[in-house]
């Protein structure tokens, strides 16, 4: 499949893939969740575009607000409190916020600016630059792919023969910028995805993928007692999204 604005020597999307990860995440999910969850994040990125704008203003309490929208550190917030002072946490959100700058540099500098702060971080990098800048930066956290394991929702949705590795950080993100995209557009094209912002439903699609994924792995290596812990296919995407459960726009 052609899609305009990209070359047609490079079209890496795997849509026969594409299209069984599909049915299997609308059959999952309740009648109109779908467009539930895009109208979520389309709240989302409204009130972390908020909290960096009160940030740069010199508002109290920004910094947490951020924090607190993010699947990465939620669960921590306490611990990230005991472990970063809070001047270098808002100094360093306030760098991450500088959309001018080269995204990969924002992200590089903001794990170096918070390494004590132990793991997640450079997901957090990644989730709140893309529901700041949702058309300009897309969701790079390691569900959507881990260069160290060579594993995440997007890979799952690319031919095998698509290197996801650049030469540096830089080029990586380039390649997988290219690769979302791509797969975005051929979905959409596809019918798959809604009429929605384009990249809150390309997130929603990649969540409905790796939940799939998830249950499918637990189905195969545990027993059936186990896989009831897994929740409802809905939860866990809000979850990978950062979404409060039950969240409505």
């Amino acid at each position: 499949m052609a899609i305009a604005g990209f070359a047609v020597r490079s079209q890496p999307a795997d849509l026969e893939a594409a299209a069984e990860f599909h049915a299997a995440v609308a059959e999952k999910l309740a009648p109109g969740e779908w467009e539930s969850i895009v109208a979520e994040l389309a709240a989302k990125s409204a009130r972390v575009q908020a909290a960096f704008a009160r940030l740069a203003a010199g508002e109290a309490g920004a910094e947490q607000e951020l924090l607190a929208e993010t699947f990465a550190t939620r669960r921590r917030l306490r611990e990230l409190s005991a472990t970063t002072v809070p001047s270098e946490l808002a100094v360093a959100l306030a760098a991450l916020g500088d959309t001018a700058a080269d995204p990969c540099l924002r992200a590089d500098a903001f794990s170096v600016a918070l390494v004590g702060a132990g793991a997640g971080i450079t997901d957090l990098a990644w989730e709140l630059m893309h529901f700041l800048e949702p058309e300009s930066v897309c969701l790079a956290t390691a569900w959507v792919w881990n260069p160290d394991t060579e594993t995440g929702a997007l890979k799952l949705l690319l031919d095998e023969d698509y290197d996801l590795f650049g030469e540096d950080a830089s080029a990586s993100y380039g390649r997988l910028a290219f690769a979302s995209g791509y797969v975005a557009h051929a979905a959409r094209a596809a019918g798959m995805l809604g009429e929605g912002p384009l990249p809150f439903e390309t997130d929603v699609l990649l969540a409905g993928v790796y939940g799939v994924y998830m249950g499918t792995v637990l189905a195969m290596r545990m027993t059936k007692e186990f896989n009831k812990i897994l929740p409802p296919l809905g939860q866990l995407m809000r979850k990978l999204l950062g979404l409060r459960n039950g969240e409505r726009s």
